[in-house]
């Protein structure tokens, strides 16, 4: 089946799997342009004088239809998507263009200049190196078609957003290893573990604790730090999402270069996330075809931040690239 009888066939079993709670209700299969103008194919469900509905994008769950998972499975899990998301949302829609009511909820975030430069020609932006800053409002996405009707200037959106960025999303700075380390524990754990912090069973053999779990990894993780040929640490925020607009903030890559006494290169991982590696260990070139080939492997197309690394400089106090 290709994606797009995949697609229609989705469509028909959600609306067929909605009629049976609601009335009148209906489907919508729309592209949406993401970031780094990425194209994806999204589904959501409308009851009538329904205002705002989940957005649910469709690209995975076809990757999942083709390993053996049943379009009805999958209706089914994207009416209860739909669902649970509509009893969570209690703001209304026609709040965003009274900016009073939405200035506390407007952050920003870095995105690449070149791949966005279409979306960039009507939405408010500021460029940073060869990147941009560019703002959303976190209820429901990127509402730049709003800031028209708010009345405010460019300055002032940017006030407001910085004003909320910093404040919510503080910088957190972590050695790689050590962020490895804590996602294998998140991945071995779980809250549902019961009192004695015992292992969940589907995941583990033998009865080990949660303190005999950490220190395996610890040990493993000290195996990395003393086999590693570089220092890497990894900048975000403490959210961990859009972090890489964290090396805009005041102070941040100063304070860094001043601990480590060491210019640095600064790795654009993601959106969502730098890797900052001291020194010079390894040539620019070497960088540069390092980012090229992870970004193309390893990352969503919609995350990819830059294809190529920057560089700290203590004593200019600025990035270089």
């Amino acid at each position: 089946m290709t994606y797009e009888q995949f697609i229609e066939q989705v469509k028909w079993e959600v609306e067929d799997i909605a009629r049976e709670s609601f009335d009148d209700v209906r489907t919508v299969v729309r592209t949406v342009t993401k970031n780094n103008n990425v194209r994806r194919k999204t589904i959501s469900i409308f009851k009538e004088g329904q205002l705002a509905t989940p957005t649910i994008y469709l690209r995975d769950y076809y990757l999942d239809y083709k390993k053996g998972r049943s379009i009805e499975n999958i209706g089914r899990e994207i009416f209860m998507i739909y669902s649970e998301g509509t009893k969570r949302f209690t703001f209304d829609v026609n709040q965003f263009s009274d900016f009073s009511k939405v200035k506390d909820k407007i952050y920003y975030k870095l995105v690449n200049y070149k791949m966005n430069r279409q979306a960039l020609k009507t939405m408010p932006h500021f460029k940073f190196l060869d990147m941009a800053i560019v703002f959303f409002v976190s209820i429901m996405g990127n509402e730049n078609a709003y800031v028209e009707k708010w009345g405010i200037s460019k300055e002032e959106l940017r006030r407001t957003a910085i004003n909320n960025t910093w404040k919510e999303y503080p910088p957190e700075i972590k050695k790689m290893e050590d962020i490895i380390s804590e996602i294998v524990l998140g991945q071995v754990t779980s809250e549902d573990d019961d009192e004695n912090g015992l292992i969940s069973e589907e995941i583990s053999y033998g009865e080990f604790s949660i303190d005999n779990v950490r220190q395996m990894i610890k040990e493993e993780v000290d195996k990395m730090r003393a086999q590693a040929e570089m220092d890497m640490y990894v900048l975000t925020n403490t959210s961990r999402n859009f972090g890489a607009a964290c090396i805009t903030y005041p102070g941040v890559l100063k304070e860094f270069a001043r601990e480590h006494n060491s210019d640095f290169y600064i790795i654009p991982s993601s959106v969502h996330e730098v890797i900052l590696i001291l020194g010079e260990q390894m040539s620019v070139e070497e960088m540069n075809l390092m980012v090229e080939e992870v970004n193309e492997r390893e990352v969503d197309s919609t995350d990819v931040l830059s294809n190529h690394v920057y560089q700290y400089k203590r004593e200019l106090e600025e990035i270089i690239y």
